[in-house]
């Protein structure tokens, strides 16, 4: 994602974690779970951007209700759902 971000001045990736103290590397991120705070933080132009929410079923949810929310048309969220972990 990383190399994504630089290669593409359009693509940007903000990392969170809700747990960090969890982890055995130092983290220098976000932290907590992504809302209209954080994201208004990082994005200027909230409806006009693409989104794309991936993860748990119960995370992908609840971001997708936390976009629309804010006024994001729904045809701007792109989402995907995965379990196991």
């Amino acid at each position: 994602l990383q190399t994504l971000q630089q290669e593409n001045p359009h693509f940007t990736c903000i990392g969170t974690m809700t747990s960090p103290n969890g982890s055995t590397e130092t983290w220098k991120g976000e932290t907590g779970r992504i809302d209209q705070v954080m994201l208004r933080k990082y994005v200027k132009e909230t409806e006009s951007a693409l989104y794309f929410v991936v993860g748990p079923p119960a995370m992908v949810d609840g971001l997708r209700k936390m976009l629309e929310s804010t006024g994001i048309p729904k045809t701007n969220i792109r989402s995907e759902e995965f379990v196991g972990y």
